[in-house]
């Protein structure tokens, strides 16, 4: 046991003491490095100062720290886009256990790498045209012949 009854535990050669409240959540970090966080009665972390800088979350929607702040988007209860202090546009992929795995900066690299591989897939599946030929080769035509006097013998025969 640490201070204030925490757990420390040790890092490369740094020791840090975890410091939780009552519902077991951490609430501060000291050695080598020190923050704080704050929740909300309902559970949710409403603020964090990590090495004296402080971010305010304000819902699910909004981060704040003070000289900037970062917007999240939303579908279905999943969190699909972030705007930056910038004022640029984020998309977050996520893969199926729901970590996001890909952060792509604008949806005109979507678009134009959508676009791209539907080009190369639609030329991959477009049959080619066979080239025609122009002459026949000699034994083609004797071939041919032969058969066109076959064909006449047999209609002379008939009639």
């Amino acid at each position: 046991m640490g201070e204030a009854g925490g757990q420390g535990i040790t890092v490369s050669g740094n020791t840090y003491w975890l410091a939780p409240d009552t519902e077991g959540r951490l609430v501060s970090i000291n050695g080598a490095a020190t923050a704080s966080y704050v929740y909300d009665a309902v559970g949710n972390q409403v603020r964090a100062t990590v090495g004296g800088l402080t971010t305010t979350y304000i819902s699910n929607y909004y981060e704040w720290n003070g000289a900037a702040g970062v917007k999240y988007y939303y579908a279905c209860a999943e969190r699909v886009a972030m705007r930056d202090a910038g004022n640029a546009l984020y998309f977050l992929l996520a893969d199926t256990r729901m970590a996001t795995q890909l952060i792509i900066p604008t949806l005109r690299a979507i678009v134009q790498s959508a676009d791209a591989k539907r080009a190369r897939l639609k030329a991959a599946i477009q049959p080619r045209p066979r080239p025609r030929r122009t002459t026949m080769s000699k034994e083609h035509t004797l071939k041919l012949a032969r058969m066109e006097a076959v064909q006449t013998a047999r209609i002379i025969r008939t009639s």
